[in-house]
């Protein structure tokens, strides 16, 4: 008998996304690769300098510390004090279900799961996920603004540079306008709805982002770690492309790597596959970068990603979870507040 209420509707919702996710990621393959020369990709992969590889992994895996120590500073300043082991383990675990499941926010949802599972509450534990991932949106916007004397010469005069450029400058005047106005909103839209259970997790993410502009010290230090993370995934392209025998300039790489990664946020392919090599071919062929070329650079960066994801694998062998009971639920709807009535 097939399931026709809310939870078959639901299941048969995510298929259908999941469905809807893969042949668009098999779509964008086959566009990039049909721009690029196979044997020109395999010509610099077998080129690869293995100085210049193993830099760039280093530099991928240094933004993992540095992104647990940023989320336990979120969470303690709501109260929630988590050791960096388990903060660190935690999201190892949640960058691995990035890689596995067919959305960018798998591994938001086992982050929450495992932390809620700490006794903080969902609402508590969704909240700091949700800061921690605008923590990130926010500082691409942020950093991309002194950036575009640099971004906007490499582009071409016209419609793409002008469009980019008001985007960015809309992108943090929206940010300046959600962070302080976030928490009234909320509880707006909570006083006119009959169950307001629904909405908790996200009164907690409001109230918690005031961790993002007005904590001071604290906040502070999120953003500088924030910097750490995103220059860490620069320097990785940076280090791949001289990898392959192709010196690019630092900053302009910069430049061009910011409004990648604010792209790839958006959840329409698997783990980014597609997306990341068609963005990555229209941007750096703004440097003169081959087609061939920046989808070598790109397929290596997607590879150093997959790395993380093993990490992960391992952290999640040693951290003792139920491994039915997680990939159930990092993937499904928010659960219920526990305790709620």
């Amino acid at each position: 008998m097939s399931e026709t209420g809310p939870k078959g509707r639901g299941a048969a919702g995510r298929h259908a996304i999941t469905a809807l996710k893969l042949g668009v990621t098999g779509a964008l393959l086959v566009w990039v690769f049909s721009l690029a020369d196979l044997d020109a990709v395999l010509a610099q992969l077998g080129r690869l300098n293995p100085v210049y590889g193993l830099a760039a992994v280093l530099a991928h895996c240094l933004q993992f510390p540095i992104g647990a120590y940023r989320w336990r500073m979120i969470l303690a300043d709501d109260g929630v004090s988590m050791s960096f082991r388990d903060s660190f383990s935690y999201l190892m675990i949640g960058i691995l279900f990035n890689q596995v499941l067919p959305s960018t926010i798998g591994g938001d949802g086992a982050r929450v799961w495992l932390s809620a599972r700490t006794g903080i509450g969902w609402s508590r534990a969704f909240g700091a996920v949700a800061v921690d991932r605008a923590a990130a949106i926010f500082m691409v916007l942020v950093l991309s603004v002194p950036l575009l004397p640099v971004l906007l010469p490499i582009l071409p005069e016209g419609a793409a540079r002008s469009s980019l450029a008001g985007l960015i400058l809309i992108g943090v005047a929206a940010v300046a306008v959600i962070l302080p106005t976030a928490p009234w909103i909320v509880r707006l839209v909570m006083a006119r709805l009959p169950d307001r259970r629904i909405l908790r997790p996200f009164e907690a993410a409001a109230r918690s982002s005031a961790v993002l502009w007005r904590r001071g010290a604290t906040t502070s230090k999120i953003s500088i770690a924030s910097v750490a993370i995103l220059s860490s995934h620069v320097t990785t392209v940076w280090l791949i492309a001289h990898a392959i025998g192709i010196p690019l300039d630092l900053l302009q790489v910069f430049a061009l790597v910011l409004p990648v990664m604010l792209l790839l946020a958006v959840p329409i392919s698997i783990a980014g596959w597609g997306l990341r090599e068609g963005l990555m071919v229209t941007a750096l062929g703004f440097l003169g970068v081959a087609p061939s070329a920046a989808v070598t650079i790109s397929l290596l960066w997607g590879v150093i990603t997959l790395f993380g994801g093993a990490l992960g694998g391992v952290a999640l062998a040693m951290d003792r979870t139920n491994v039915s009971g997680l990939f159930g639920r990092a993937g499904a709807q928010r659960p219920e507040e526990e305790g709620s009535s």
